[in-house]
C-alpha cells in the first residue's frame, strides 16, 4: 500500500499573562500563532480587565477563533487548513491592498479616507504575519511541501516584510498630507512624486510575477533615479 505523509505535529501552548504588558502579551500570542499552534490558551487573573484588548488581538490574526472565555482563561483555536494556502496567493493579496492604500493617499487633499487606509494597514499587518506562519509551516514540514524549495519561503518572508514596510509608509505619507493648511505647491511636489513611486511599484510587481529578472533590474536602475 502507498505510504502516507506524516501529518504536521499539533501544537498547543498556554500563555500567562500576570505582570506583563499588552505590548508583550501580543507578541506572545503573535509568535504563538506564528509557531503554528493550533489551540493558544490564554490565562490569568486580571484576565477580565484586559479582555477586550486581547480579544482584538486574537481576532486580528487571520484564522484564529475564540471558541471559549471566562474570567481567567481564553482559548483560541486556529481554524485554518494551513497546507491550502499559497504563500504567492497572500503576496498577491497584500499588493492588491497596497496598490488601492497608494491610489487613495494621494486623494487625501482632496477628501479624508485616512481611516479607510489605515484600516487596511491592519489588513497588510494580518496577512503579512499569516504568510511568516504560512512559511514556517512548509519549512519545518517539508514532508507536505509543494514544489516550492526553502529559499522560496526565505524570498517570499523578504517581499512580504517589505509590502508591510512600504504599507506603513504609505499610512504615514497620507497622515502627513492630512495636515491642514499645507502649501498648495508642496501638496502638488509630494503627490507627483508620489505618482511616480506608485508607477515604479507596479512596474517592480508586475515583473516580479512574471520572473522577468531583466525587468527587475532596469527597474532597481530607475529605484536609483527616483531615490
Amino acid at each position: 500500500a502507498e505510504k502516507k505523509a506524516p501529518s504536521a505535529e499539533i501544537k498547543e501552548i498556554t500563555i500567562p499573562i500576570e505582570k506583563k504588558t499588552l505590548h508583550t502579551i501580543q507578541r506572545e500570542i503573535i509568535s504563538a500563532y506564528v509557531k503554528n499552534n493550533k489551540t493558544i490558551r490564554i490565562i490569568g487573573d486580571s484576565l477580565n480587565k484586559h479582555s477586550e484588548e486581547i480579544r482584538e488581538m486574537v481576532h486580528n490574526l487571520v484564522g484564529l477563533e475564540i471558541i471559549e472565555q471566562t474570567q481567567n482563561r481564553i482559548i483560541a483555536s486556529d481554524l485554518v487548513n494551513i497546507e491550502s494556502i499559497s504563500v504567492v496567493d497572500v503576496i498577491r493579496r497584500i499588493d492588491i491592498i497596497v496598490r488601492a492604500m497608494m491610489f487613495d493617499a494621494v486623494q487625501i487633499p482632496e477628501k479624508d479616507i485616512y481611516e479607510n487606509i489605515f484600516s487596511r494597514d491592519k489588513d497588510v499587518n494580518r496577512l503579512t504575519i499569516l504568510l511568516y506562519r504560512t512559511s514556517k509551516y512548509f519549512m519545518d514540514n517539508p514532508h507536505v511541501s509543494n514544489s516550492l524549495k526553502p529559499t522560496d519561503y526565505f524570498r517570499f518572508w523578504t517581499i512580504a516584510e517589505n509590502l508591510e514596510r512600504i504599507g506603513d509608509e504609505i499610512k504615514r505619507s497620507a497622515r502627513f498630507l492630512r495636515k491642514p493648511k499645507l502649501p498648495k505647491e508642496k501638496v502638488n511636489t509630494i503627490t507627483n512624486e508620489y505618482r511616480e513611486v506608485e508607477k515604479y511599484y507596479v512596474q517592480v510587481m508586475n515583473a516580479f510575477y512574471k520572473k522577468d529578472n531583466e525587468l527587475l533590474f532596469a527597474s532597481g536602475t530607475k529605484r536609483d533615479e527616483i531615490m
